[in-house]
């Protein structure tokens, strides 16, 4: 082969994987930027589910705290109705 068709194939060839690394460092960069948006997004996400925990939490609390005030009325009402069926039979 002569030296000037094996210099020119060289030549290509580095300049084709100039572009392909450069190509690839260019893809490289938007994914990092990708992933940096993602992260924060996930953050976000991360911080909401823990807003909405802590709300469930609360909602959770106040109807276990209902829900005992009823048994509480109940009881309260059994025995009222006992002492007054007490009463009727003296």
């Amino acid at each position: 082969m002569d030296i000037g068709v094996i210099t020119a194939v060289g030549s290509s060839l580095a300049a084709a994987i100039g572009v392909l690394w450069r190509h690839v460092m260019n893809a490289n960069g938007k994914l990092e930027i990708k992933l940096d948006e993602c992260e924060e997004k996930h953050d976000e996400a991360n911080g909401k589910v823990l807003e909405l925990s802590v709300k469930v939490a609360k909602i959770e609390s106040g109807f276990n705290g209902y829900r005992e005030a009823k048994d509480d009325l109940k009881k309260l009402e059994s025995n009222v109705l006992k002492i007054l069926n007490e009463r009727g039979k003296k």
